[in-house]
């Protein structure tokens, strides 16, 4: 539970530095308890809730990156991209491992299968959310490289910045506000998923029946972890870049995995012992 506390955390700060930069007079604590208290809505509402925001808010979240790439054609440079891998291949493996971080969270699956009334398609789902994440990745990295080319690695917010490239009849430009638009939505999205698996893993820790007695509690410690997790923007780049690789891998990735194999190795054994379980 400190792992999802932590990392939500880490989100909740992530997304105010951000809206920091939108909103420079407004405190930090203002914008995390902001956010939190409409995750708290959505966790107290149920799966159900969940499911249905999340429904809502995904073409708010796809359209408007297709679009902002349709508008920036004019101004892409292809040829930015080249050489492809001139230092060989090390540099692009080197680059890929902070973002490998970003696995775990597709763990977060798990607690939501038991609640399909056909588990068989949780599997075929799982797969395309992986492979959509990873092309709307590539997608926003290309953009990125297409229009900054070397100022990509000067840049805080790159795609921020790619944003004011906009300029449509010197009427349709400065849009950054698409990026906030599009960065506010999956924050919300997420933190929700997080908050609700945080929540309900408590309640089943705990042997309760009911977890909304723990929404309010842990709503209260994620705006403290926001600001205990890193004493400065600087800092908790610092961790996300270093040695936060290893500790979101090892927690979301290694252990689950370790996890799996104890309970798949127990369940061929309860088989074994009990041949009338194998249907």
């Amino acid at each position: 539970m400190s792992i999802k506390l932590k990392e939500n955390g880490i989100i909740l700060r992530e997304y105010a530095e951000f809206i920091a930069n939108f909103l420079p007079k407004t405190p930090l604590l203002v914008v995390i308890a902001s956010l939190v208290l409409v995750c708290v809505s959505v966790a107290y509402g149920g799966l159900e809730v969940l499911a249905r925001v999340t429904q809502t808010f995904f073409p708010l979240f796809v359209f408007p990156l297709l679009i902002m790439g349709v508008l920036l054609l004019p101004d892409m440079k292809v040829q930015n991209i080249l050489p492809i891998m001139g230092n060989g291949i090390l540099p692009s493996l080197q680059g890929a491992i902070p973002i490998q971080s970003w696995l775990g969270d597709f763990f977060y699956i798990s607690f939501f299968l038991p609640f399909l009334k056909n588990p068989e398609k949780g599997r075929k789902w799982g797969l395309i959310s992986v492979v959509t994440v990873v092309l709307t990745m590539v997608f926003t990295n290309l953009i990125t490289i297409f229009i900054l080319d070397g100022m990509i690695k000067e840049e805080i917010y790159p795609v921020v910045n790619v944003a004011r490239y906009i300029s449509l009849g010197q009427f349709f430009e400065h849009l950054e506000s698409i990026v906030m638009a599009i960065w506010v939505t999956g924050i919300f999205i997420k933190i929700s998923a997080i908050y609700y698996v945080l929540v309900l893993g408590a309640a089943q820790y705990l042997d309760v029946k009911d977890y909304r007695p723990f929404v309010l509690p842990f709503g209260f410690l994620q705006i403290i972890f926001g600001f205990w997790v890193a004493t400065s923007y600087q800092q908790l780049v610092s961790f996300l870049s270093k040695s936060g690789i290893f500790y979101f891998f090892s927690f979301e990735v290694v252990l689950p995995l370790f996890l799996f194999l104890i309970a798949f190795i127990k369940n061929i054994k309860i088989n074994r012992t009990n041949p009338a379980n194998i249907q």
